[in-house]
């Protein structure tokens, strides 16, 4: 929930941004920002399955404001985070 990115991490590796970013995507195949957009977007969706806080409250709880969080969500998933929520709802019910 605190802000992150790809220059905090490589900072506290000791890093230059440029080579861990090269470092990092050798060694997983993703850049370390996409890396870090899928986590947000994998720990929003637990959110959301597992309490009822708002859409505001999740977007903070994965270190993004809310309307950069909504549009991430929904270029990695699909549909709005709203959307995707109700399809929870009516699946676990």
């Amino acid at each position: 929930d605190k802000p992150l990115s790809v220059d905090n991490i490589a900072s506290r590796v000791g890093l230059e941004r440029t080579y861990f970013s090269v470092l990092f995507h050798e060694t997983t195949g993703s850049t370390p920002h996409a890396y870090l957009n899928s986590v947000r977007i994998e720990r929003a969706c637990v959110l959301m399955r597992d309490t009822d806080a708002p859409m505001s409250e999740i977007a903070a709880a994965v270190g993004l404001e809310p309307t950069a969080f909504s549009r991430m969500f929904k270029r990695e998933v699909g549909e709005s985070p709203t959307e995707y929520r109700k399809k929870l709802k009516i699946t676990i019910v």
